[in-house]
């Protein structure tokens, strides 16, 4: 599989060069070519594609880069430290509001969808001993009758520590107030 960025920030376009060929909206998240580039890099086109998983790639000088880490590069004037993860979770959002820099455990913690071979249908629930758990982090959060209990379990804990970061109407269940 290809690295989408280089590992070292010297291997980068340097954001003035970026300047001149890419301008980038904050209120869209669009980014385009203010300059044709190549045949397939042509002035004022949408910059990048979509890859499968959702994420926007930009080729520029052979280096791909998401388009989230560009995104934060010209608006910034630098290149971001660490990861840049979509608050809402959608990959393709490249909208400065929706961009936050994190770790790898912010990014997990930003999921809401389970795994394509989730047992359970639901993020954070397993089933062990006939029962279903809910976990966060590797900590065990309850027990429940359901694996529906245990999700709503999951989420409530996550909004509890403040690492929600999803409008509640965006969310795999409904969290109805505590009686």
């Amino acid at each position: 599989m290809k690295k989408t960025t280089p590992r070292k920030p010297g291997d980068l376009p340097s954001i003035k060069a970026l300047r001149e060929v890419l301008a980038y909206d904050p209120e869209s998240g669009a980014l385009t070519w203010r300059k044709t580039v190549n045949t397939r890099a042509q002035a004022g086109q949408v910059a990048g594609c979509l890859r499968r998983d959702g994420f926007r790639v930009v080729r520029y000088q052979r280096i791909t880069v998401l388009a989230s880490r560009l995104a934060w590069a010209l608006h910034f004037g630098e290149w971001p430290l660490g990861c840049v993860s979509h608050r809402n979770g959608i990959n393709s959002d490249d909208r400065l509001g929706n961009l936050q820099l994190t770790d790898t455990k912010g990014i997990h913690a930003n999921r809401y969808r389970p795994d394509g071979d989730s047992k359970t249908g639901h993020l954070g629930v397993i089933l062990l001993r006939g029962r279903w758990v809910a976990r966060f982090r590797n900590k065990r959060i309850g027990t429940f009758d359901t694996p529906e209990q245990a999700a709503v379990a999951y989420w409530r804990h996550k909004q509890a520590l403040g690492v929600l970061y999803r409008p509640a109407d965006l969310l795999p269940v409904t969290l109805e107030p505590k009686p």
